[in-house]
């Protein structure tokens, strides 16, 4: 949800970087790195993969089992009616 996402990203140890692409993925030590095509070099504890199919273009990630689903999400207007408590997407959460 929009929402929450602009809540968590208004967080001092998560950096975001909008409309660029990662071309590089490596880890040393306990340090991931992430290159983007416009030549930023940026490090981090830990990396968030949020990119669909793409996660598993590195040669790191090519071993995880991801799944390409397509999938939407379809926003209802709350109600004491519809208590879902997860995400249902493909065989769910």
């Amino acid at each position: 949800p929009k929402k929450l996402c602009q809540h968590l990203i208004n967080h001092q140890n998560i950096a975001v970087e909008f409309s660029s692409q990662a071309i590089e993925l490596q880890q040393d030590e306990n340090v991931w790195q992430v290159e983007t095509q416009s030549g930023n070099k940026l490090q981090a504890s830990v990396v968030v993969l949020a990119n669909s199919r793409d996660a598993a273009s590195f040669p790191l990630t090519t071993h995880l089992p991801f799944n390409n689903i397509r999938g939407q999400i379809t926003y209802l207007p709350a109600t004491e009616n519809l208590p879902l408590k997860t995400v249902i997407c493909a065989d769910g959460y």
